[in-house]
């Protein structure tokens, strides 16, 4: 590592020579942190600050965990500004010039676009009232994880329907942002933290494309009229795509490609379901910067994690629900009472399922694992199922196929999300949601996990409380016996016998 003198002046190419950039991610992302500790004794420039904080989050491959590091770091150091600007994803133009060491001016980037949206609409026409859960009057509603609890009405929101030309995406593996023809954000269209792809690589070398020497580095990708389907969900998500994107291709014209992070099989299947031609697709892969002559997108992706279904917009369930529901649908015996297992999964797999598997014998239930079904054999099952127990679920989504159901999910107890709540509450199911007996963390120990690992955490169901919840479910049902060990030996002979 170079020793400078206090009186040479810090500028980014200087500072780089702090660094090595082909050490791996995580010792790259310590290397930043060190050095910006160090910095922070030699100057009060936030921006000078701020360049190693950019140049973690610009290289590091979803960059939430450089931004949460060093947030923590300026909070440590005494440093609000920095930690909140870091925090918040609201740099300034000064940074950015600093970071770049670029003579351009940058002000368009920081500049809103005041174009407007082509279309508005609701996800209802009123303020919805949600009905009480299941066994609210036994135990009373209690909180999900603390940053879900449970709403007891739900509220319209407007979404909005953008047609733009000569639009520019820049799309990283944490981020996005959607910019206008002259380059300005439109702020309803872009991730939360979106100014996290103004430090990556790739969108530095489109912005420079047109002032400095582009010929070692090819020109951005361009598409001639796109709807884009794609946001903060980049991995190939099943419950993401059918409840957040698949109900974007409502808007799909003749002319359009089709943009997405990845075309995964299910999904490509799902398509083609739907009359879609998968070659439509176009894959932005890990990092991209796409021009678009004619972008058609919606604001429903840019800012939260809930499911435009969510808000159980009618048309969009129906929708997806017409548009995948064959009229030649696989036929098979209905499953009334299933259980969708986790426990060929890696992780939310349920640690004492033997047991929850005998008590749910009693009551006629089918152990499914919906990795196993094929899509149609998944909207099959859902739709004549009348009971369902499951551990929280990608393959819950499919619930929107339900016809009239009781479903009981099961949480550890340091996470919760209301998605499934709402969407069964909003079509008039039954719900109950019941947590896990594993070790409740404090505030404190879940930051240090981290959420992303906290909600794959494995789960011992209450036996208590299921039980219960199952005898309010099933008022005076006759409880099957297991059969013994000899008497399953004879069921087996016999049913062997011509």
């Amino acid at each position: 590592m170079n020793v400078m003198l206090k009186t040479e002046p810090l500028s980014a190419v200087i500072l780089s020579e702090r660094i090595d950039f082909n050490l791996p991610r995580d010792e790259f992302l310590e290397s930043c942190l060190l050095n910006t500790k160090q910095l922070h004794q030699e100057t009060n420039d936030s921006s000078i600050l701020l360049y190693f904080v950019m140049l973690a989050v610009g290289k590091v491959t979803k960059g939430s965990p450089a931004v949460q590091k060093f947030t923590e770091l300026f909070k440590e150091l005494g440093n609000e500004e920095c930690a909140n600007i870091v925090h918040t994803g609201q740099y300034r133009k000064q940074d950015l010039e600093f970071y770049w060491t670029s003579s351009d001016d940058l002000t368009h980037l920081f500049e809103p676009s005041t174009i407007s949206a082509a279309e508005v609409f609701k996800s209802s026409e009123e303020t919805r009232h949600l009905a009480k859960t299941l066994m609210s009057d036994e135990w009373t509603d209690y909180a999900f994880h603390e940053v879900d609890k449970m709403p007891l009405e739900k509220k319209p929101r407007l979404w909005r329907l953008y047609q733009l030309e000569n639009a520019t995406i820049a799309y990283d593996t944490a981020e996005f942002a959607v910019l206008d023809y002259s380059g300005k954000p439109i702020l309803d269209l872009c991730s939360a933290k979106y100014m996290h792809v103004y430090f990556t690589p790739m969108f530095r070398d489109h912005y420079l494309s047109d002032a400095q020497d582009a010929s070692n580095r090819g020109p951005a990708e361009t598409l001639d009229d796109a709807i884009m389907i794609q946001d903060l969900i980049r991995q190939p998500n099943f419950c993401h795509w059918l409840l957040d994107q698949l109900p974007r291709t409502r808007h799909l014209e003749d002319s359009h490609k089709i943009i997405m992070y990845k075309l995964a099989p299910f999904m490509k299947n799902m398509l083609e379901m739907m009359g879609i031609d998968s070659e439509r697709v176009h894959v932005l892969g890990e990092r991209a910067v796409l021009r678009v002559g004619r972008l058609t997108i919606e604001s429903s992706m840019a800012k939260d994690f809930y499911h435009p279904c969510q808000d159980v917009n009618r048309d969009l369930i129906d929708y997806v629900e017409q548009s995948l529901s064959s009229k030649d649908a696989e036929t098979e015996a209905p499953k009334r009472h299933v259980y969708l297992s986790r426990n060929k999964y890696e992780g939310r797999r349920i640690s004492n399922e033997e047991n929850l598997l005998e008590l749910l014998y009693g009551y006629d239930f089918h152990t499914v694992y919906p990795e196993e079904l094929s899509i149609q054999q998944q909207i099959t099952l859902f739709r004549n199922a009348e009971v369902i127990v499951a551990p929280h679920g990608a393959s819950l989504a499919n619930t929107i196929f339900c016809k009239k159901v009781t479903l009981i999910e099961i949480f550890n107890q340091n996470y919760g999300t209301p998605t499934f709540y709402l969407i069964a509450k909003l079509l008039g199911f039954e719900y109950q949601h019941i947590l896990g007996t594993n070790t409740l963390l404090s505030p404190e120990e879940k930051q240090r996990v981290g959420l992303s690992n906290l909600q794959y955490e494995d789960m011992e169901v209450d036996m208590e409380k299921i039980g219960q919840c199952l005898e309010k479910v099933f008022p005076g049902y006759s409880i099957r016996k297991k059969p013994s060990f000899i008497q399953s030996f004879f069921q087996r002979l016999l049913a062997r016998l011509p």
